[in-house]
């Protein structure tokens, strides 16, 4: 409860009004005066807002306004921290009962050094706090200070407590702190031995992004979160998938495999502005046509957020088009995502005999020509991946089937464009802190969409919740049209990133910051400097491979200085580098030498191999069409494996035998053991018999014995083009 002491009637008005009635900080501070003391901690928090709230009969009540004294600044009757997060906060005479402490906004620095308002004192990288509050309870004091540290640990008590108030508070703070081997005291200063390495252990686990600062604060408040598991239990493996535009995360035994999460990839992103109705986009190289029907994202800039949803688009120039709003209003500086699959609904007809389909959307944008997707919702047809054949006015157009119709059908259907848009790598930094996922539109169905929409996604991996969190998306920064990143590779200190370019068949390099994650494009190696997708890294960092060629780097610079064949895969094992090379099979270079690979064996016999893995050098797993096949290499020669039992070939259904060329098996990877192996595969049938890229879609997941023995673990279906997957562990 607050009330209030019998006081002047001057000090009644004032403490009534609280908000209206504080001081400026100026004044000093009576010599009775009550007061709120603490530090704002998430390393030391500079610049936040503490505030102050009566609790009345269990709920967040009036504020209380900060009076004359408060220091270091008073700034709308609540008190702006000091550099090192601390804060005095003189309540009104006469205040008591139970007090809800609050702060928000404010910038900590990684290394937990002080900010002093543009850098961090021990050279860290600052962090701003954003809408995320840090709270605790307190009882207001009968005289002198009362002490209220705001911490990730207080914040979580507050919310875990089944009521707002003093008790519950400190009995779910005591619980908490307990996870964490911390004081169950919350009015122990962070600077306390055992309460400071609790934090310190959080902030390391937090990293520098708050965008899920919540969750966090909710795992700890719900017990999920505590001192012994803020890493995956031990013993435990992932692995990461990615597929259209979902990646996924599984836990792996040799007994089984189960999908823990799954984090949607954005989309193409871009910035808006809009006037009255008229929202104007900025997309470099959209590949868009004019009168195209999109879906757009909208997020929130100054001044609103203007309407998600399917638009028609109005083309103004290669990187920026129009669209119409349901809404109006000047708003600027906004962002979005546009989703790179259309799905249009409408209806059709088929006439038996007739090898084309007739599908009625109003005012569907398509031309002769592009390739679609049709799930029929009704009528009895069959799902295909085709394309527009003729254009028979603004609503209608037919769509090449395979072969005749054998019977009359009519329904629902609905159109999908940009179905040819696929993940196509991922890769893990060194660091265990991000995921990066490389995704764009491959060329099979030719229009409207033969590559470009290059995207880089980044999510941060949660090791303790077995969670992916969206960092951000970013293009690739090309400067032509129809850019698609392949294959990734970041070098082992984790401050650069190569990938190879379908469309440009080159590398592009990238600075990585080592503290966010973030990426910063560097240059690029020119085009027609490599051919297959290949990319791996020199042990020390300065050279890249791409089959026999090579790259070096510099600081604003990457050079091809010695060209040879191309390859696909790429994995470095002490001074040997392995490539999957379509014309020549499975290689192996002597890197030694690392400017100047040295041939030491090939196996030509695989001549599709589109990935590869290995186990310490001496095992190579092959992905191509139909499966996965293991292979030895002796340090003289590749050979395929000959187990005593079962086979050194796997396909989905666990037999040991190659399936059709109908399957592609995109990638595979070996765990850090060497014992456990993941594929990804999709389907590529012939022009116009099925749906291609599944299903059948999806990982393969599979045991590897000593002797290159695949067995089969589980089969996880998705939808559609399950193109990478990679075993990943916490450094």
């Amino acid at each position: 409860m607050h009330r209030f002491s019998p006081l002047k009637i001057s000090a009644i008005a004032c403490a009534a009004v609280l908000a209206a009635c504080g001081g400026d900080g100026n004044d000093p501070a009576p010599a009775d005066a009550t007061k709120v003391a603490g530090q704002v901690f998430k390393g030391p928090t500079s610049g936040a807002s503490v505030c102050v709230y009566a609790v009345n009969a269990g709920a967040k009540g009036a504020k209380v306004a900060a009076q004359s004294g408060s220091t270091p600044a008073v700034a709308d009757g609540c008190v702006v921290t000091g550099a090192d997060g601390s804060y005095n906060f003189i309540l009104p005479a006469g205040t008591r009962g139970e007090l809800l402490v609050e702060s928000s906004g404010g910038t900590y620095c990684s290394d937990e050094s002080n900010y002093n308002g543009s850098s961090c004192a021990g050279g860290g990288t600052p962090v701003a706090m954003g809408a995320n509050p840090m709270k605790a309870v307190v009882a207001a004091p009968a005289s002198g200070t009362v002490n209220a540290p705001l911490t990730l640990l207080t914040t979580a008590a507050v919310q875990a407590a089944p009521t707002l108030g003093t008790s519950a508070f400190q009995s779910a703070y005591g619980t908490i702190a307990a996870n964490f081997n911390a004081p169950t005291d919350p009015a122990t200063s962070p600077a306390s031995g055992d309460l400071t390495t609790a934090l310190k252990k959080l902030a390391v686990y937090v990293g520098t992004s708050t965008s899920d600062l919540a969750d966090i604060v909710s795992g700890i408040a719900a017990g999920t979160l505590v001192a012994t598991n803020t890493t995956f239990p031990v013993g435990i493996e992932f692995a990461v998938g990615a597929d259209q535009k979902t990646a996924r995360l599984f836990t792996v035994s040799s007994t089984g495999a189960t999908q823990v999460s799954t984090a949607s990839l954005p989309g193409i992103p871009g910035s808006y502005a809009r006037s009255g109705s008229t929202v104007t986009v900025t997309m470099p190289f959209h590949n868009l046509r004019d009168g195209m029907q999109v879906p757009l994202q909208f997020a929130a800039g100054t001044g609103g957020t203007a309407t998600s949803g399917t638009y028609r688009v109005t083309l103004v120039d290669d990187n920026t088009f129009t669209v119409t709003d349901t809404a109006s209003g000047t708003i600027t500086g906004g962002t979005l995502y546009r989703d790179p699959v259309t799905k249009l609904a409408g209806s059709y007809t088929q006439v038996s005999g007739d090898s084309h389909v007739t599908v009625t959307i109003p005012s569907h944008g398509l031309e002769s020509g592009d390739g679609v997707d049709l799930k029929f919702t009704s009528g009895g047809a069959s799902d295909i991946s085709s394309s527009v054949g003729s254009v028979i006015d603004a609503n209608t157009v037919t769509v090449s089937l395979a072969s005749a119709a054998t019977a009359n059908a009519s329904g629902n259907v609905d159109v999908r464009v940009g179905t040819n848009y696929s993940s196509f790598d991922t890769v893990m930094h060194p660091s265990g802190k991000w995921l990066y996922v490389a995704s764009g539109y491959e060329c099979w169905n030719g229009s409207p969409f033969c590559w470009g929409g290059d995207v880089i996604t980044t999510f941060r991996i949660d090791w303790q919740r077995g969670k992916l969190t969206l960092v951000g998306a970013q293009r690739t920064g090309a400067t032509w049209s129809r850019a698609i990143p392949v294959k990734m590779a970041i070098n082992a200190a984790g401050t650069r990133m190569v990938h190879q370019d379908d469309d440009l068949d080159g590398l592009v390099l990238w600075n990585i910051d080592t503290s966010t994650g973030a990426l910063s494009r560097v240059a690029d190696s020119g085009s027609s400097t490599t051919n297959n997708h290949g990319v791996a890294f020199s042990a020390d960092g300065n050279y890249v491979y791409n089959g026999a060629s090579v790259f070096t780097l510099s600081a604003s610079a990457i050079t091809s200085t010695a060209s040879g064949t191309s390859g696909n895969g790429g994995d470095v094992v002490d001074n040997v580098l392995f490539f999957a090379r379509p014309s020549n099979g499975l290689t192996a270079y002597s890197i030694v030498t690392p400017g100047a690979p040295t041939l030491l064996t090939q196996n030509s016999s695989v001549t599709t191999s589109r990935d590869l893995s290995t186990r310490n050098g001496s095992l190579i797993l092959s992905s191509g069409p139909g499966g996965i096949a293991s292979y030895t290499f002796n340090g003289s020669v590749i050979a395929a494996a000959a187990p005593a039992q079962g086979a050194g070939v796997l396909q989905r259904d666990g037999s040991g035998t190659l399936a059709s060329s109908d399957e592609m098996y995109r990638s595979v990877n070996l765990n850090k053991a060497g014992n456990l192996a993941v594929a990804s595969y999709f389907t590529v049938p012939g022009a116009g018999s099925s749906v291609r890229g599944g299903p059948p879609s999806g990982y393969l997941f599979a045991t590897v014995g000593a002797d290159g023995q695949l067995t089969r673990i589980s089969d996880a279906s998705v939808a559609q083009y399950a193109r990478s997957a990679k075993f990943i562990k916490q450094p």
